[in-house]
């Protein structure tokens, strides 16, 4: 059987002396992998959107991949932070995605990402760092690990609301939360609006509230094992940037 589709390279590795083994999000099969030879003068590069076909005896067996390339649409010269949020998403997505099954809206929101990323290059470390935050708090609802906060999950009011409780993920107002609001999270204004000024306290928070979610999806897919290493270079970037 053979698959054609178009996706995002999110990671390959060398496999043998003429092999590599690569992962594609793909649009409509999800997380794929296969092997493709290795050329000299033919490169595949991480995170660039190509077309492919995928030559294989039966689903559950790896087959051969044959990927066109378009180094038109990829930026060489791509700003690291960019590039280290680009991979934390590869990270994730490799960490948290079974292979084989369509995840429509995980890859439309890594579509948009991308897109935003390479249409915004020079924006500052704050606003990408938003953007990423507010990826990863999709990517927990499509994981089964979302966070509601909409509305107070006791009162059902839409107003003051301020933190998020770790156990549930939902939001309760100020008046509720103030007599337990050291063990809740305070919730970040830009997770309601995108248009609220950006403070380093609140991105630190909210990268505090998807860390312990995505350490809860890990615990719950008993994939403890692996580590989210691209995500901490990122909060590194952010520590540099609240230092200066």
């Amino acid at each position: 059987m053979t698959i054609r589709d178009s996706g995002f390279i999110i990671s390959q590795k060398k496999f043998s002396e003429n092999l590599i083994l690569i992962n594609i999000l793909s649009k409509n099969y999800g997380l794929i992998k296969g092997f493709s030879r290795i050329q000299k003068k033919k490169k595949f590069i991480l995170f660039e959107n190509v077309e492919f076909n995928l030559r294989l005896k039966n689903r559950d067996n790896l087959g051969f991949l044959n990927i066109e390339t378009n180094y038109n649409l990829f930026d060489f010269n791509e700003e690291l932070l960019s590039l280290l949020i680009k991979a934390s998403i590869g990270e994730l997505c490799m960490m948290f995605l079974p292979t084989n099954e369509q995840n429509v809206d995980i890859y439309n929101d890594v579509s948009k990402i991308f897109d935003y990323l390479s249409k915004n290059s020079s924006l500052g470390v704050l606003e990408k760092c938003k953007e990423y935050i507010l990826f990863e708090v999709k990517f927990l609802e499509n994981i089964g690990y979302g966070l509601s906060y909409s509305k107070c999950v006791v009162t059902g009011s839409t107003r003051n609301l301020k933190y998020i409780s770790p156990k549930t993920g939902c939001a309760v107002t100020g008046d509720e939360g103030n007599p337990y609001k050291s063990k809740l999270f305070t919730l970040p204004s830009f997770f309601l609006t995108k248009k609220s000024l950006l403070h380093s306290i609140e991105l630190n928070e909210g990268f505090r509230i998807t860390t312990h979610f995505l350490n809860k999806a890990k615990n719950g897919m008993s994939i403890n094992n692996k580590k989210m290493i691209f995500r901490k270079e990122i909060l590194n970037k952010l520590n540099e940037r609240l230092k200066l």
